[in-house]
């Protein structure tokens, strides 16, 4: 009897055992369970792969409430902001208001559309306005002054060109205005370093310099006489220049004036520019012209004949391109043989490539001949792509469009713009700047010459007197494009 109740009472604290250990899993697997499919994710950096979970069905209106053990776990939330066209300039990722939210990573995908039309720029430096030229002054013995309207109330054309800023020319206004005209003559300069003569078809532009002090405010206009068609033509405008009643702020007024279809110096080898000065009321005022010069540069061109072409070389950015013109700088040396003139400018595929990268080579040296990672490409005359016929007579940098249904989804490559004439006169010519004299840094493009129809191919150069220029770029050169956007189009 008492044997059995022994084997009872283990019986019984085997039991509650068991029931111990049956109720304290329950709990384990409560803990671990998933309820209305809410994903707990454990955060430890021994976890290498974490799919995202599936979204939560949770009734958000009943609350979790209670205490439990700290753990890490992983929010994912799933926003998507669109901006398309960049209007509004910048992506917006909403969060809860009533919290603190940061994007701390993200994978983000763009997707940019093709039609982002803009300059693309292959030579941003001009032949106008470089850090030096080839340039002749102007001899003061054989150049003077005349005064149109207004007073001559002391000094000399001497007294402005003597490099001393305390002599000058005094003129007093007449019924509110002044007006004098300067010639200045060119016969004879010589360019030394170069041992090149003055010679008026050459010249490219003049850079006049007026040092001044007024007694009041006023306003300029500087015209030059176009010798051609014997009238003024007005290049510049100046407005609210300061003065004082003691003369007391001298202003410097620089411009640079093209001579435009070599029309602005005369069979003597003068050019004449006049200022005309006023306020904008009628009050008088007084002037003192303290220093004047006036270079005349050197224009480094390339001539384009029949026979004599060059090529404009450039790449692409961003996929499927459309090539809708470009600038250059083409001058036209005699207007009335240009009258039945015309320019044939052809788009042809390179026959080979080579990358613009001037993070590599901060001075394009792939692009310069003699550099051991240069690489020659020329027109692949096979690969036509557009071709335009246009009657031109300008002097400037002006914009030159294709046939855009030619010359649409380009692909990442090489292009050659090759321009010739149907005249075995040098009417036209290409501006262009040298590498690294007279004012371009770096080599932006494989510029290209032929003197034999195209037979073969040159990096331009030109010999100017004694000296060789280095390898030359197109003045100006830039592209209008339409293209996908990149993420360097936003800011």
């Amino acid at each position: 009897m008492i044997q059995n109740k022994k084997e009872i009472k283990s019986i019984i604290v085997a039991l509650f055992f068991i029931g111990i250990i049956f109720l304290s899993n329950i709990q384990i697997i409560s803990n671990f369970g998933l309820v209305n499919n809410t994903v707990i994710d454990d955060f430890s950096e021994e976890k290498e792969s974490k799919e995202p979970p599936n979204s939560s069905d949770l009734n958000l209106d009943d609350y979790i409430v209670g205490s439990g053990t700290d753990q890490v776990v992983r929010v994912y939330t799933n926003n998507e902001s669109k901006n398309l066209n960049n209007n509004e300039e910048f992506f917006e990722i909403p969060s809860l208001s009533s919290e603190e939210m940061y994007l701390s990573y993200g994978d983000f995908n763009f997707t940019f559309q093709n039609n982002y039309t803009t300059e693309y720029i292959i030579e941003d430096d001009s032949a106008l306005y470089t850090s030096d030229y080839i340039q002749y002054q102007f001899n003061p013995g054989q150049s003077g002054m005349v005064i149109n309207q207004g007073v001559d109330s002391g000094g000399n054309f001497g007294s402005i060109t003597d490099n001393n800023l305390n002599t000058y020319r005094y003129i007093t206004s007449a019924g509110g205005k002044i007006n004098f005209s300067i010639y200045v003559d060119y016969t004879g300069r010589t360019y030394i370093p170069a041992s090149v003569l003055f010679n008026k078809a050459n010249i490219l532009s003049f850079i006049p310099t007026m040092i001044l002090s007024a007694n009041k405010d006023i306003n300029m206009t500087i015209r030059l006489k176009d010798i051609v068609n014997a009238k003024w033509i007005t290049v510049a405008h100046v407005y609210n220049i300061e003065g004082n009643l003691a003369f007391s702020i001298s202003k410097t007024i620089e411009n640079h004036l093209i001579n435009s279809n070599l029309n602005y110096i005369d069979i003597n080898d003068r050019c004449y520019i006049e200022y005309v000065i006023n306020r904008s009321d009628s009050a008088s005022f007084e002037i003192r012209i303290r220093e004047f010069d006036m270079p005349a540069t050197h224009a480094i061109d390339l001539p384009i004949t029949d026979s004599q072409y060059v090529a404009l070389e450039f790449d692409l950015e961003g996929k499927k391109s459309n090539i809708n013109g470009f600038y250059a700088w083409i001058r036209t040396l005699d207007v009335s043989a240009a009258t039945t003139a015309e320019l044939n400018i052809t788009l042809y595929k390179a026959n080979a490539t080579v990358a613009r990268d001037f993070e590599t080579y901060t001075q394009g040296e792939n692009l310069q001949e003699g550099n051991p990672d240069y690489i020659s490409i020329g027109p692949d005359t096979s690969s036509i792509i557009d071709s335009i016929v246009i009657n031109y007579n300008g002097d400037n940098l002006s914009y030159f469009a294709f046939n855009i249904d030619n010359t649409t989804d380009l692909e990442l490559f090489n292009y050659f713009i090759v321009i010739k004439s149907n005249i075995s006169s040098p009417i036209y010519s290409l501006v262009t700047l040298p590498w690294f004299d007279f004012g371009d840094d770096r080599t932006e493009q494989e510029l290209k010459t032929t003197i034999n129809d195209g037979v073969s191919w040159n990096n331009a150069r030109k010999l100017i007197g004694t000296y060789l220029t280095g390898q030359l770029d197109a003045s100006s050169f830039k592209l209008n494009v339409t293209r996908g956007y990149m993420p360097s189009d936003f800011q």
